[in-house]
């Protein structure tokens, strides 16, 4: 074609013009290409539209991937209308399907949606979203049951009857190519140790899964403490009683496994793990007050040391300074005759084979004469009762005791809870109905044997000092 315009052009320049033929020809030509360019015109539009319409769909899925790389979840309607360009070649809205599940809960956590598609044959189960232009022709020809729940999608071969343009993703895909999800792992290697008769609370660390349980697979906890679905590893520890001191052992293990498992009914994804408590004995402790009774020259004399905690072997000694001459130290219990009068200073050591504790202590003799008129220290008394007169309401702590709330006038002590010897009653700044306050005053067992005159072994505590009763 070129080849003859060329020609007819050369003819021209040397003729100066064209004749009538030849102008008619040229005419019929140009309208040839003319119409047959105009008939291409609609088929390469519809193509680029189709090809742009194309780019839209899948541009707007990876939207939705990168969305849920952030979120961890799916975007809902109005979310996906703000991150995708939301209209095809043809101005029609872009259809989006996302399950419901996953557009609020960890998509991590989900297995199945329940949405299905026929994707030309083939049916791809657990859809996680679906998002689709309705091509030039306005109408969604691939949700088939729109009233369904969920809906029915069939995608077909694209033809001029079906021109929708698809784009899916199944949960499974979602987990493979866009989430981290975190597999079940236990991450505690080690718990803290308990005590006897104590409180214990701990909680078991974990990491990955969906709502993961705990359970006890085998082995046991230590007496009284369980294992709740969350980890948590509580209860007070009771060997074998609630007596501080009376354990065997040095300490106890006990060795357990736990699981911890996806909280759905098959628990097909669970790891496991071996732990261990190991149980000591309370602290070992001499619960006496410092000042021991004071004694008399050629006075009988006796005093028990008292020991917590530990196990049930004690053994006493005095590991530094020394006792009144005319006293010993046997099996906690301090007795003798004083021959010397003076204020003796002294620590005494208590051991139950595993660990050692130990305490100083005070013990004044004096010269005067006789034994107090009562036969021996205490006047005879080997305890005494103790009433509250000071004036109100106050909390009281008897030998290591709460005795809590006493009234004026009532009884601290009980017929059980006394003050012995070796031991003392402390009262408190302020009513709380615990103990808890700080101590601001003390009654020994020596000052109430000088408040005791009249022998009865009862005294009273005041807030100026201790009297008779």
């Amino acid at each position: 074609m070129k080849a003859f315009f060329n020609k007819i052009f050369l003819y021209n320049h040397k003729q100066k013009g064209l004749t009538l033929v030849e102008v008619a020809i040229v005419l019929v030509i140009l309208g040839l290409m003319i119409g047959l360019g105009a008939s291409l015109i609609g088929p390469l539009t519809k193509r680029a539209k189709l090809q742009e319409t194309r780019d839209i769909v899948k541009a707007a899925k990876e939207a939705v991937l990168g969305y849920v790389v952030k979120h961890k979840r799916l975007p809902v309607e109005a979310e996906f209308r703000k991150i995708v360009q939301d209209k095809d070649a043809w101005g029609n809205k872009l259809d989006y399907y996302p399950v419901q599940d996953l557009t609020s809960g960890d998509a991590c956590c989900s297995n199945a949606t329940g949405f299905t598609i026929n994707d030309r044959g083939t049916s791809k189960e657990n859809t996680a979203f679906i998002i689709l232009s309705m091509g030039e022709n306005g109408t969604n020809n691939t949700v088939t049951n729109n009233n369904g729940t969920p809906p029915t999608f069939t995608i077909k071969e694209y033809s001029d009857t079906y021109d929708d343009l698809v784009q899916y993703v199944t949960i499974d895909e979602l987990k493979d190519r866009v989430l981290s999800c975190q597999s079940l792992e236990i991450t505690t290697t080690t718990l803290p140790e308990a005590e006897e008769d104590t409180p214990y609370f701990t909680k078991i660390i974990w990491k990955g899964g969906c709502n993961p349980k705990f359970s006890l697979q085998d082995g046991n906890l230590p007496e009284k403490l369980k294992l709740s679905s969350d980890g948590l590893i509580s209860g007070t520890v009771d060997l074998s009683s609630t007596t501080p001191g009376t354990l065997t052992d040095c300490y106890y293990t006990n060795t357990f496994t736990v699981r911890l498992s996806e909280s759905d009914e098959s628990e097909r994804n669970f790891v496991d793990k071996k732990l261990r408590i190991i149980t000591k004995p309370q602290t070992l402790r001499i619960t006496n007050a410092s000042d021991l009774p004071s004694g008399t020259v050629g006075g009988a004399y006796n005093v028990t040391l008292y020991g917590a905690g530990g196990k049930n072997s004690y053994s006493w000694e005095v590991s530094s300074g020394s006792l009144p001459p005319g006293l010993n130290l046997s099996t906690g219990v301090i007795s003798g005759t004083p021959t010397t009068a003076g204020v003796y200073n002294f620590v005494v050591s208590l051991s139950d084979g595993c660990t050692t504790t130990s305490r100083a202590f005070t013990i004044t003799i004096t010269s005067g004469g006789g034994d107090g008129g009562g036969g021996g220290v205490g006047g005879g008394c080997i305890a005494y009762r103790v009433w509250n007169q000071t004036g109100a309401t106050q909390d009281f702590t008897v030998s290591g005791v709460c005795r809590n709330n006493r009234g004026n006038g009532t009884e601290i002590t009980t017929t059980t809870i006394t003050l012995n010897s070796g031991g003392s009653i402390s009262r408190h700044t302020s009513t709380r109905g615990n103990c808890t306050s700080s101590v601001i005053q003390t009654l020994t067992y020596s000052q109430a044997q000088a408040a005791d005159k009249n022998g009865n072994c009862q005294v009273n505590f005041t807030l100026n000092g201790f009297t008779d009763r």
